[in-house]
């Protein structure tokens, strides 16, 4: 494997080389080229950043023996990563990527939701899933991990030389900052980084457009936009994509004002028309797609949840919003604990750009003082009203029609801060442009633009200290962190930014550096026993699967490619649940986004609860759902519904899991029965002629004693369905 890689790494950068010689473009594109060199080290020896080796706790193994772990530790709360998205890439690799997965419930539209890879047309339109159409699959998922990380770089690089030619250092060291951001790093997936990487690209290509000097230029760079709006809009995720659109739009209007105020509206209404036939023509191909898939869009549009959900404004902390040069404690579960959240949940951005938004106010004010209209003047105008609309969303209570009006009632407080996030580094960007083309600011101001930020993050620290001291750690660690971020904001009201986005990586690195592991190749449960013994199952009587009460465990069933109904439906798959729900009484419960939870026990078929997420499935073994679709279970402890015949047991670290075929209600298990296991009896058996009779009960795998009666279980399916 390492051969191989290596092979691939130096032909890419033969490619790259013989490409930069031919155009000779290395001094102006370095940042790019640069980009693209790492990339392919990256994925050439299949490094990535997955948690995937936290299966082998779930199941009970040891996570340090995995061989793929190269460094660092998976994290737990990383669930949706390595127990949904990975598993199911694995899975659709494995089966030929289709777009319709028929071992998933009665069959799932990948394209929709789940972020794994489909071939089909529209991959055209998702470039991280390009390895897995070309490459063997740890090159490809190493592709998949990096490319959104290297895009967010290479967005704002492009912003950034766009505004202020020449500054391929600065745009390359605040990429560098935004993707190495606690917020980032603790959602690390393609679906966070993408909607603002694609949001500041389609905002760079839209002011190279207006000023593009060639129709060669123009039609290249409409093209591009073209691809990037449709690529945005199939990210599917409106919770960050709302916000981050409402930046790029914000900066894009006010970059148009100030154009037209400068060289007049008849100049650029030529350039509007073609941006505009960019953004028809993006949304008609969006509306092909939703019309391509319009079953399962109609499902996800219809539920519960995500389809029908509004969230109210108001009701975030401020501490939690400018906390995150705290973070460098949420590797350890206590500190996350400690102010009553998950790690992820309670992650922020650092936030200078929003830190540095009193440098903004003076550098409109002295413009207006100065009777001098800049394009970066109204852009910063622009980004400071959609800073108050976010504060208002996140802080001021009834102000939903405001909400509404923006979209931001379909985004979660905790995810809106993506939004908040992009909204600094654009920020930042804009007040270099303004202080690069006036007058250097006074000294008092930068002690001004030091002071302010660092008062306010240090007195945030002791607050958070007296109340969860767990959360901030050593109270001089954290005052130095925020002296260090506060210089960074300063910096950036200088003639020098690259020293404040430097100090920013660095700030970023210490407090987020390790949070997620480093690994080669992808870790499966195809390498640990319970894997091996369920494919081996399989493949010798295959049929459905359910496993019993574990979300984390589902990737056992769905990387060997088995057909399971325990997994996370991305959309409520209705027909297959109306087995159970004939008359849709229960179907709140199950008409959502979420994983299905079996729960083994005799009596009636039934949705016993839901939560957000997630929906439980009460069933029997001889009910009519179970006995049509079910052929084998795996649970974590032993089972005493009937229709159930023990088939092995599989230890598993410290955990054994017992693998159950599902049998006719007409069917006797055999009498003597492995594992020593005391079978359960169905009310249905006529006690009186078949007494229950000693087992002798030992370690798993010690067979009944002799004369043990077999299991009644003859009789009618049980009702419920």
């Amino acid at each position: 494997m390492a051969a191989d890689a290596l092979g691939l790494l130096v032909t890419s950068v033969r490619a790259v080389s013989t490409a930069v010689r031919a155009a000779g473009v290395a001094r102006k594109f370095w940042v790019p080229l640069l980009l693209l060199l790492i990339l392919a080290g990256l994925t050439s020896f299949g490094l990535n950043g997955s948690s995937a080796a936290a299966v082998r706790g779930e199941l009970g193994s040891t996570i340090s023996a995995d061989p793929h772990l190269l460094a660092g530790s998976p994290l737990g709360v990383r669930a949706d990563e390595w127990a949904i998205n990975t598993p199911l890439s694995v899975m659709q690799v494995q089966t030929g990527m289709p777009r319709i997965q028929p071992l998933l419930g009665s069959g799932a539209d990948m394209a929709l939701s789940y972020d794994v890879p489909v071939a089909d047309g529209w991959a055209v339109f998702r470039p991280q899933h390009w390895g897995f159409l070309a490459l063997p699959l740890a090159q490809g998922f190493a592709f998949h991990w990096w490319f959104p990380a290297a895009l967010l770089i290479f967005a704002l690089w492009l912003l950034t030389v766009t505004l202020m030619p020449g500054r391929n250092a600065l745009g390359l060291l605040l990429g560098a900052a935004a993707a190495f951001s606690p917020f980032l790093q603790w959602w690390n997936l393609a679906g966070s980084f993408l909607p603002e990487a694609l949001a500041v690209l389609a905002s760079a290509l839209f002011i190279r457009i207006l000023h593009a000097p060639s129709r060669w230029w123009l039609v290249t760079h409409a093209v591009a936009l073209v691809w990037v709006l449709v690529t945005f809009a199939l990210v599917l995720y409106p919770p960050f994509q709302i916000p981050c659109a409402l930046v790029a739009a914000a900066f894009c209007l006010g970059y148009l004002v100030s154009a037209t105020t400068d060289v007049g509206w008849r100049a650029l209404k030529g350039r509007l028309g073609i941006v505009s036939a960019c953004a028809a023509m993006s949304v008609a191909c969006v509306l092909l797609f939703l019309v391509d898939h319009r079953s399962a869009v109609a499902a996800i549009a219809g539920s519960a949840y995500p389809g029908n959900r509004t969230v109210g404004s108001g009701g975030y902390s401020l501490t939690r919003l400018f906390s995150g040069f705290l973070d460098r404690t949420l590797t350890s579960r206590a500190a996350a604990k400690s102010i009553d959240f998950n790690q992820s949940e309670a992650s922020s951005p650092l936030l200078a750009g929003v830190l540095a938004a009193p440098v903004a106010v003076w550098l409109i004010v002295a413009d207006l003082r100065r009777r001098r209209r800049r394009r970066c003047s109204s852009v910063l105008v622009a980004l400071l009203a959609v800073l108050a609309v976010f504060m208002v969303r996140l802080f001021a209570p009834h102000m939903d029609v405001l909400s509404q009006l923006t979209m931001l009632d379909r985004v979660p407080s905790n995810r809106l801060l993506l939004g908040m996030g992009m909204l600094s580094d654009v920020v930042l960007v804009t007040v270099a442009w303004q202080v690069s083309t006036s007058r250097p600011l006074r000294p008092p101001l930068l002690t001004t633009a030091f002071v302010l930020p660092f008062l306010a993050l240090s007195a945030l620290a002791v607050y958070l200290h007296r109340q969860h001291d767990v959360f901030v750690g050593p109270l001089a660690v954290a005052v130095a962190l925020a002296a260090v971020v506060a210089s960074a904001v300063a910096l950036w009201a200088t003639r020098r930014p690259e020293l404040g986005a430097a100090l920013l990586i660095v700030v970023s690195l210490f407090i987020a550096g390790m949070v997620n592991p480093l690994s080669a190749g992808v870790s499966t449960t195809g390498e640990l026993p319970l894997g091996t013994a369920v494919a081996q199952l399989d493949r010798s009587d295959p049929g459905g699967w359910i496993m019993q009460q574990n979300r984390l465990g589902m990737a056992a069933l769905v990387e060997q490619n088995v057909h399971t109904y325990s997994l996370v439906y991305n959309y409520p798959q209705t027909a297959l649940w109306r087995e159970l729900d004939p008359t849709g009484a229960q179907s709140d419960s199950y008409n959502r986004y979420g994983f299905a939870n079996f729960q083994l026990r005799r009596g009636r078929t039934q949705f016993p609860g839901y939560n957000l997420d997630s929906y439980r499935i009460a069933v029997d073994g001889c009910s009519t759902f179970v006995q049509r679709h079910v052929k084998h279970i795996v649970a974590e402890r032993p089972v005493d519904t009937g229709c159930l015949r023990l088939r092995r047991t599989v230890s598993e670290g410290t955990a054994v899991f017992y693998l159950y075929d599902v049998i006719s209600p007409n069917a006797d298990l055999p009498a003597a029965r492995s594992f020593g296991l005391v079978p359960h009896r169905s009310s249905r058996c006529n006690r009186a002629a078949n007494p229950p009779r000693p087992m002798l009960l030992g370690p798993v795998g010690m067979a009944p004693s002799a004369g043990a009666a077999p299991q009644c279980l003859a009789g009618r399916v049980r009702p419920g369905t």
